[in-house]
């Protein structure tokens, strides 16, 4: 018997019970919701489950949902233990709320990432549903909404507190998601507002790097850059020791809510922090870092932060536009050539090498340039990325391990890239490498990445998060020696 006989045989016995257990005028309504719900699955999922429980499971989900508001969601945790003749092992997880981009990875990253619970099983279809003006769902109308639906069971929770704080994490997720979306093209055009602000009171430095910066930005809203918050301040007074405000209105996405920040100093989270108000001290337009939080939207790592200055006639800085968001998969796939800001630290770079483009060495450096991690090379100082790219080049010839550090001058983070021989290269060592940086640092890991190829290399970067004003002097030799260590 074929799989889609097999299916089909499955959903009618499903439909038979429910004509057992429904009355008449819910019969028809339930199996169109049925055909829709289980229309897009995994055959397996179909297959190896009791036909009364993927009846409960729908019947479950159609009757949370019999009346929702657009722009509400539903959401229910059960943890069934034989009612209806449904039993699990597992805490379930219903939701239904308007169909929009970046929920099922955000969903998945609140309960597996953030929370670290084992996602077991995920259904997610897209019906389409008719309401009438109260949200109750109705068999027809004028036009149909589109509506995400998602099944989710996860490791079996009957504390009532860690109940209560999925469902929070999950309402909070779904808010950031439609926040983000409903203001993306806001935040869009508060790209081309900045641009046309940079255009007409330009910084006084030299044109080219602003006519770099405007590229960067244009960059950045062409499919570059996942837009989740913005906000605009405005400050007055010397940029020593200036007092500063939140443009009224201005808060978009993510930081709708005027008391959210995704700064952080000695003090906790602050709208304004010691990193911010050195760059608004510097010359330079624009500054690229990383937020101290990690996105809730999308995909749960530190968001990046895009801050740019305002300026008056006079060429003074009056303020700043803060773009939250995640650089976008695309951005990652362009050549380093491509980026706007970045190609000109990259080609300063080559040429201060001093190899011939064509020769062994300066294919290897445009190498190294282009497979290094793209936040580190918009956040670090030119300086900096030639003597590491140098260092780098020196392994590839003579393999070993050694670690390239940059601590932050702030004390918030330390980024430590760490190569080993590929034949060194495994899980063991890379809890080794971590706990070293980790005891040198007094920190934790933040974040790792890793990159493994084909090449003598691979590559750990790992990012330690520590306390501004307990980050203790650290010897790059010592940590080094010991790294070389472990590999032994």
């Amino acid at each position: 018997m074929t799989t889609d006989k097999k299916i089909e045989e499955v959903m009618g016995a499903v439909a038979a019970i429910a004509a057992k257990k429904l009355t008449k005028g819910q019969q028809t309504e339930f199996r169109e919701f049925l055909d829709q719900f289980y229309a897009v699955t995994c055959p397996d999922d179909l297959l190896d489950r009791d036909h009364t429980e993927l009846f409960a499971v729908a019947h479950a989900i159609w009757s949370a949902s019999a009346t929702r508001k657009p722009g509400t969601p539903i959401l229910k945790l059960l943890n069934p233990r034989g009612e209806d003749g449904w039993s699990s092992r597992h805490t379930a997880v219903l939701i239904a709320t308007d169909d929009m981009p970046f929920l099922v990875d955000s969903i998945t990253g609140c309960l597996a990432v953030a929370q670290h619970y084992r996602i077991h099983m995920m259904h997610h279809p897209i019906l389409e549903t008719y309401r009438d003006e109260k949200g109750k769902r109705v068999a027809s109308g004028e036009k149909p909404i589109l509506e995400s639906y998602m099944f989710i069971e996860i490791d079996a929770q009957s504390d009532k507190q860690a109940l209560d704080e999925i469902e929070a994490s999950l309402l909070s997720t779904l808010g950031d998601v439609r926040a983000a979306v409903t203001d993306w093209r806001a935040m869009l055009a508060k790209i081309d507002e900045t641009v046309a602000s940079l255009t007409v009171n330009p910084p006084p430095i030299d044109q080219e790097e602003v006519d770099e910066t405007i590229r960067l930005l244009r960059w950045l809203g062409a499919d570059h850059f996942t837009f989740l918050g913005f906000r605009e301040f405005k400050f007055e007074g010397d940029l020593a020791n200036f007092n500063f405000s939140q443009v009224e209105g201005s808060s978009l996405g993510i930081l709708r809510d005027p008391n959210r920040n995704v700064l952080r100093d000695k003090s906790g989270f602050t709208p304004m922090s010691d990193e911010i108000r050195h760059f608004l001290q510097q010359p330079d337009p624009i500054i690229i870092t990383k937020a101290n939080v990690k996105s809730t939207v999308h995909r749960f790592a530190h968001m990046d932060y895009v801050g740019v200055k305002i300026f008056d006639a006079e060429g003074n800085v009056v303020g700043e536009r803060r773009f939250v968001g995640l650089f976008t998969s695309l951005s990652y796939s362009r050549s380093v050539g491509e980026v706007p800001v970045m190609r000109n630290k990259v080609t300063h770079i080559k040429e201060r090498s001093n190899f011939a483009p064509r020769s062994y060495a300066g294919k290897v450096i445009a190498h190294i340039l282009e497979t290094f991690p793209r936040d580190e090379l918009f956040q670090v100082s030119e300086d900096w990325m030639f003597d590491t790219a140098m260092g780098v080049l020196q392994l590839l010839e003579r393999p070993r391990p050694k670690a390239f550090i940059r601590a932050d001058q702030f004390e918030r983070f330390v980024s430590a890239l760490v190569y080993v021989p590929r034949d060194n290269y495994h899980s063991g060592l890379r809890q080794a490498v971590a706990d070293i940086l980790c005891s040198a640092y007094n920190g934790e890991v933040s974040v790792y990445y890793a990159k493994l190829s084909e090449e003598s290399l691979a590559r750990w970067h790992f990012i330690i998060r520590t306390k501004p004003g307990e980050v203790p002097k650290v010897d790059i030799n010592d940590v080094n020696r010991k790294i070389a260590d472990a590999t032994q």
